[in-house]
């Protein structure tokens, strides 16, 4: 029998229905303020904790995000929850909430308006939707109309034609920006004084118009710096621009998060990936190892495959820096997913390299055997992503490792399956396993199929 793939979208899609719920919480004023905060937790029998969070604009626009938190300490769930500070969460019967946010996907279903992207995920949180929940109505929209609420003109523009294909003139709408509010991501004058660049054209980064990408013309420019200085300024703008977006995070400042988040750090992952620039792979992981709100906010739904190009391109000279970060400490548990990914898709393009990558497997199980003395469970999650990869790439010399682990009860069986079916799957001689999330992009291609039209 095959085992199915463990990784943690798996679990969640086949598994996670099957772990008790133990806490659901919603800010106490939705009712009147037309917007909720959600979580749905679900239990394991570790204590840990998986929940979804949803954000719902209950006037129209639905499920206009939504995050996943797999297999989290009950302290990381309690640090997640003091990230609200800011709303008054209280606990909420399942079966309310649960109608709650089925009766406004379909609302805003009907005028145009689909759910986050994560959703796709995250409604494996949810119980299944049968008769044995009770059906509840509620009343969408405000004054019997669909009212479609935004920060910006720009959204407005974006969103506006949507609703009036579905909803004709039988609307309202508002929007919270002054009409001329100055939509300047940064003062550019005052940026050279807070940043010291030895190559001015970077500044261009940071400009608003340049927010959809980069002309072939602009990459030639680029492509010819020298890399030294390039390598430094993109450390430098790395280091910026996690400062200011942790900022915004930390005041709350949502016009900043909802105008300008993600394309500055597009950039530099886009230009690390598209040069090569292997001296900036940290820079990189230092990205990759923001939390999940950082994550969430800052990439949203383009967070699943922003850094594989990266990974793939740090795998040919960078393999170290790849096995350090799988041994630190990160606050965000899918980025060594990420690198677990990248390396299926190193090996399933290139074969030849598959001693490589398990010797590098090999390195990091004795790793974590020998330094999960006094935590039995202190990489429990790293040793899941591996296997994961093992029985992918075909494991079989690792096997004794993989015994070893699951003899010193290393590893969470409740995630990664029984010892006897993951031995059997690294012996299935079936072909690589290519993620289908994956392609190759060129540079502009990527931009593209981020949704951003030059």
């Amino acid at each position: 029998m095959s085992h199915q793939k463990i990784t943690p979208e798996k679990y969640i899609i086949t598994r996670a229905r099957t772990l008790p719920i133990c806490e659901v919480l919603v800010n106490d004023d939705w009712e009147t303020l037309g917007y909720a905060t959600v979580f749905v937790a679900r239990a394991h029998k570790s204590g840990n904790l998986t929940l979804g969070i949803y954000f719902l604009d209950l006037y129209l626009l639905g499920i206009t995000k939504t995050s996943v938190f797999f297999n989290i300490t009950p302290d990381s769930y309690k640090e997640l929850k003091s990230r609200f500070s800011n709303i008054n969460l209280v606990e909420a019967d399942y079966v309310t909430m649960h109608n709650l946010i089925l009766g406004i996907e379909e609302y805003a279903n009907d005028y145009g308006f689909k759910p986050h992207n994560e959703y796709k995920l995250s409604k494996y949180i949810l119980e299944e939707d049968t008769e044995d929940i009770p059906l509840m109505e509620f009343e969408f929209g405000k004054n019997g109309k669909p009212f479609l609420a935004v920060e910006t003109f720009a959204e407005l523009k974006r969103l506006l034609p949507i609703l009036q294909k579905h909803a004709g003139n039988d609307y309202d709408y508002l929007v919270k920006e002054s009409p001329d509010k100055n939509v300047s991501h940064y003062d550019l004058k005052n940026l050279h004084n807070e940043l010291s660049l030895e190559n001015t054209i970077l500044y261009e980064l940071f400009d608003i118009k340049n927010k959809a990408g980069f002309t072939n013309e602009f990459l030639q420019k680029i492509s010819v710096l020298e890399k030294n200085s390039l390598a430094e300024d993109l450390h430098k703008i790395t280091l910026y621009e996690v400062k200011r977006a942790r900022n915004a995070i930390i005041s709350s400042d949502t016009y900043w998060l909802s105008q300008y988040s993600s394309y500055t750090l597009l950039h530099v992952l886009m230009l690390i990936e598209y040069l090569k620039l292997s001296s900036n792979v940290k820079d990189m992981l230092y990205i990759l190892s923001q939390d999940f709100e950082f994550q969430d906010l800052y990439f949203g739904d383009i967070e699943s495959y922003i850094y594989i190009g990266n990974i793939i391109m740090a795998s040919e000279k960078n393999m170290n820096d790849l096995a350090t970060f799988m041994k630190q400490k990160v606050n965000n548990n899918w980025a060594k997913t990420a690198i677990i990914i990248g390396l299926n898709i190193v090996c399933a393009l290139q074969p030849e390299r598959r001693s490589e990558i398990l010797e590098w497997c090999k390195y990091l199980l004795n790793y974590y055997i020998v330094y999960s003395k006094d935590d039995l469970r202190r990489y429990s999650s790293e040793i899941n992503a591996i296997i994961a990869l093992l029985i992918e790439i075909k494991g079989v010399e690792v096997k004794d490792l993989v015994i070893e682990v699951y003899d010193k009860d290393l590893i969470d069986i409740e995630l990664s399956g029984d010892l006897k079916e993951i031995l059997d799957d690294i012996d299935n001689p079936e072909e690589f396993y290519l993620p289908k999330s994956f392609e190759e992009f060129n540079y502009e291609e990527k931009y593209q199929h981020i949704g951003i039209k030059k």
